[in-house]
């Protein structure tokens, strides 16, 4: 045997010694896949809990939600609240009101007591036949958000529980109007301190029976700094359609402008439409960025 010979046979691993750390490799490699099938498992079981208590929670809530509507009945002063719309004339509206106290003794006073928006709170006597139901008639404004609360008064105490609060009635007997940008283009001419738009609106019925409403003066309303500087009558292009495409239209302002674009209409029952269409900001770089009025874009209001 040589030195070289002796050398290559220095470097040779014992079998057992090859066994063994083929063991360990294969022990490791097992035990790396049976903790990632742990994890995996504590995964699942974190989502399994996670899922239970959003369940757990849901069910509480729900059944506090129960026993708080049984325990608001049961110390209710009513068994029955019930209100109608009767004839509107001149952007009013008259209400009727009909209520069926748990308990009535002879001599009780029973009142119903009401709040709008714009007027003054006041109070109604509730007239019964029966002694069982208690009703009366108020004439609101149809454009006001209604309060109403009932007092039951026997003469030494008052108790007192609210009853409805009913949003404002024009949004059942008015039109639903949609009112729209199509876009288009639009800059600033600094030299003429002007911005220069060609961009189309639209206005359409978005749902009631547009053969009960006849609407007119419908038009374009451009504002600039909260002052309205010029209108654009908007023409009838098709059924219940309306429709404006500007042209290179000039809208006379400077950097820092607020500039508003409204839709406006009236019906032939009296009542007014307005709604924001476009809000814009021009920047101090000349660029056009959203108005401050963004938020109010798409409502329409009515008056």
């Amino acid at each position: 045997m040589n030195e070289n010979d002796a050398r290559d046979q220095g470097y040779k691993l014992p079998r057992w010694v090859i066994a063994i750390l083929i063991i360990s490799l294969s022990l490791n490699v097992a035990t790396y896949f049976r903790v990632d099938s742990l994890k995996q498992e504590i995964r699942n079981t974190q989502n399994d809990i996670s899922t239970l208590s959003g369940s757990i929670n849901g069910s509480v809530s729900s059944s506090m939600s129960q026993i708080n509507e049984m325990l608001k009945k049961e110390s209710s002063l009513i068994t029955e609240f019930k209100y109608e719309f009767g004839e509107y004339k001149d952007k009013r509206i008259d209400l009727l009101l009909n209520v069926k106290p748990k308990v009535y003794t002879a001599g009780d006073k029973l009142y119903f007591s009401y709040k709008t928006d714009n007027e003054r709170p006041a109070l109604i006597e509730a007239q019964s036949l029966d002694n069982i139901n208690f009703e009366s008639k108020i004439n609101v404004s149809i454009l006001d958000n209604i309060d109403i609360d009932l007092i039951i008064d026997n003469g030494a105490s008052r108790k007192t529980e609210k009853l409805e609060s009913i949003y404002r009635p024009a949004e059942k007997f008015t039109a639903r109007l949609s009112a729209n940008p199509l876009g288009g283009s639009m800059t600033y001419n600094k030299e003429k301190s002007a911005l220069m738009i060609s961009y189309g609106f639209e206005l359409f019925d978005a749902g009631t029976d547009m053969n009960e409403y006849i609407l007119s003066d419908v038009k374009l309303s451009i504002v600039v700094n909260d002052k309205k500087i010029a209108t654009e009558p908007i023409p009838n292009v098709g059924e219940h359609y309306y429709s404006i495409q500007l042209k290179d239209y000039r809208i006379p302002c400077k950097i820092g402008d607020q500039v508003d674009i409204y839709i406006t209409a009236r019906d032939n029952k009296g009542f007014d439409y307005s709604s924001l269409v476009e809000s814009w900001k021009l920047e101090e770089n000349g660029a056009i960025g959203q108005g401050d009025k963004m938020m109010e874009m798409g409502r329409v209001e009515i008056r």
